[in-house]
């Protein structure tokens, strides 16, 4: 009778470590935004540069949701660039090609509109809306000051 019980306990972990293993969703408390498993952004170089690395990453946004970059998932402290191309055939009456979504750069003191390729700018973090009810999927491109932030220590 332990040794069932041992079997039905060992079957338990094995199969939670194969879902939380498998499945990036099963620990998530449901983020409104993906990266795709093929890029979780990479850093590559410049075609304007090639000493400066740019970060390139593929997104997809749920209808109504919004995706944030900022330090912890590009490694840039500032950014200063952004280029977003759709990766999906989204057909829309309107015009602009930039309004599916809406692009906005913060910093400490500001919050900015942007567009789908802006530069020049100063933000700690960009957000990108995804303004209709489909999926988005984007490319999308950053530039800024890489750097490690360490903890403010008083």
């Amino acid at each position: 009778m332990n040794a069932i019980r041992m079997f039905q306990i060992a079957l338990v972990m094995t199969v939670l470590s194969l879902m939380t293993g498998c499945s990036d969703q099963i620990t998530s408390s449901g983020n409104s935004e993906s990266v795709t498993s093929a890029s979780h952004g990479v850093m590559s170089a410049s075609t304007v540069n090639r000493d400066k690395p740019v970060f390139k990453t593929q997104i997809r946004i749920k209808p109504n949701r919004s995706y944030t970059f900022r330090h912890d998932n590009t490694g840039f402290t500032t950014l200063s660039y952004i280029k977003v191309e759709y990766l999906n055939d989204i057909t829309d009456s309107k015009s602009d090609k930039c309004s599916n979504f809406q692009i906005t750069g913060k910093n400490n003191f500001e919050k900015n509109q942007l567009s789908c390729e802006s530069k020049g700018f100063n933000a700690n973090e960009i957000s990108i809306l995804n303004l209709t009810n489909k999926f988005l999927d984007l490319e999308v491109t950053l530039d800024g000051v890489k750097g490690n932030k360490s903890p403010v220590i008083e």
